[in-house]
Protein backbone atom coordinates (compact mmCIF):
# COMPACT_ATOMS: atom_id res chain seq x y z
CA UNK A 1 0.00 0.00 0.00
CA UNK A 2 0.91 3.91 -0.70
CA UNK A 3 0.20 6.28 1.29
CA UNK A 4 0.73 10.22 0.20
CA UNK A 5 0.35 12.97 3.05
CA UNK A 6 0.97 15.99 1.43
CA UNK A 7 0.86 17.86 4.44
CA UNK A 8 3.43 16.58 5.71
CA UNK A 9 5.27 15.31 2.22
CA UNK A 10 5.77 12.27 3.43
CA UNK A 11 4.90 9.01 1.19
CA UNK A 12 4.40 6.05 3.33
CA UNK A 13 4.84 2.33 2.07
CA UNK A 14 3.53 -0.59 4.01
CA UNK A 15 2.92 -3.81 3.66
CA UNK A 16 4.05 -6.77 1.07
CA UNK A 17 5.04 -4.90 -1.79
CA UNK A 18 4.83 -7.25 -4.46
CA UNK A 19 4.18 -6.48 -8.22
CA UNK A 20 0.74 -5.95 -8.38
CA UNK A 21 1.27 -3.28 -5.34
CA UNK A 22 4.57 -1.76 -7.75
CA UNK A 23 1.94 -0.89 -10.07
CA UNK A 24 -0.15 0.98 -7.86
CA UNK A 25 2.26 2.82 -6.60
CA UNK A 26 3.92 4.30 -9.55
CA UNK A 27 0.44 5.33 -10.86
CA UNK A 28 -0.56 7.11 -7.15
CA UNK A 29 3.22 8.77 -7.39
CA UNK A 30 2.70 9.91 -11.25
CA UNK A 31 -0.80 11.46 -10.75
CA UNK A 32 0.23 13.51 -7.73
CA UNK A 33 3.81 14.17 -8.99
CA UNK A 34 3.32 18.12 -9.81
CA UNK A 35 2.55 18.39 -6.47
CA UNK A 36 5.41 16.61 -5.05
CA UNK A 37 8.34 17.97 -7.08
CA UNK A 38 7.08 21.20 -4.64
CA UNK A 39 7.40 20.17 -1.76
CA UNK A 40 10.57 21.37 0.42
CA UNK A 41 11.82 17.49 1.20
CA UNK A 42 10.13 14.53 0.64
CA UNK A 43 9.96 11.54 3.46
CA UNK A 44 10.23 8.15 2.36
CA UNK A 45 8.95 5.93 5.20
CA UNK A 46 9.33 2.45 4.64
CA UNK A 47 8.96 1.48 8.60
CA UNK A 48 5.63 -0.67 7.88
CA UNK A 49 6.97 -2.95 4.71
CA UNK A 50 7.56 -6.29 5.16
CA UNK A 51 9.13 -7.59 1.83
CA UNK A 52 9.47 -5.38 -1.57
CA UNK A 53 9.87 -7.10 -4.97
CA UNK A 54 12.62 -6.06 -7.39
CA UNK A 55 10.16 -4.13 -9.38
CA UNK A 56 9.12 -1.67 -6.47
CA UNK A 57 12.93 -0.78 -5.69
CA UNK A 58 13.21 -0.03 -9.23
CA UNK A 59 10.64 2.36 -8.58
CA UNK A 60 12.45 3.91 -5.49
CA UNK A 61 15.63 3.86 -7.11
CA UNK A 62 14.42 6.06 -10.48
CA UNK A 63 12.41 8.38 -7.76
CA UNK A 64 15.29 8.93 -5.72
CA UNK A 65 17.32 9.29 -8.80
CA UNK A 66 15.06 12.15 -9.63
CA UNK A 67 14.50 14.32 -6.24
CA UNK A 68 18.05 12.88 -4.70
CA UNK A 69 18.37 16.11 -2.82
CA UNK A 70 14.86 16.21 -1.45
CA UNK A 71 14.35 12.43 -0.69
CA UNK A 72 14.82 11.16 3.13
CA UNK A 73 14.40 7.91 3.69
CA UNK A 74 12.32 7.09 7.09
CA UNK A 75 12.41 3.69 8.64
CA UNK A 76 15.34 2.11 5.63
CA UNK A 77 16.08 -0.94 6.29
CA UNK A 78 20.37 -2.15 6.32
CA UNK A 79 18.90 -4.89 3.26
CA UNK A 80 17.29 -1.81 1.22
CA UNK A 81 20.38 0.60 1.93
CA UNK A 82 23.36 -1.74 0.24
CA UNK A 83 20.85 -2.41 -2.98
CA UNK A 84 20.45 1.63 -2.93
CA UNK A 85 24.70 1.69 -2.13
CA UNK A 86 25.31 -0.64 -5.09
CA UNK A 87 23.82 1.87 -7.41
CA UNK A 88 26.13 4.79 -6.22
CA UNK A 89 23.50 6.30 -4.30
CA UNK A 90 24.05 8.10 -1.25
CA UNK A 91 20.94 7.29 1.62
CA UNK A 92 20.03 9.84 4.14
CA UNK A 93 18.32 7.98 6.65
CA UNK A 94 15.85 9.92 9.22
CA UNK A 95 15.42 7.23 12.26
CA UNK A 96 11.91 8.44 13.30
Amino acid sequence: MVFIDEKKQVITLEGELGVLEAESIYREIHFQIDKIKEWDKIILDLREVEKMDSSVFQILLSFYQTYKEKIVFRGFSKEAERVFQLHGLKVKNKKS
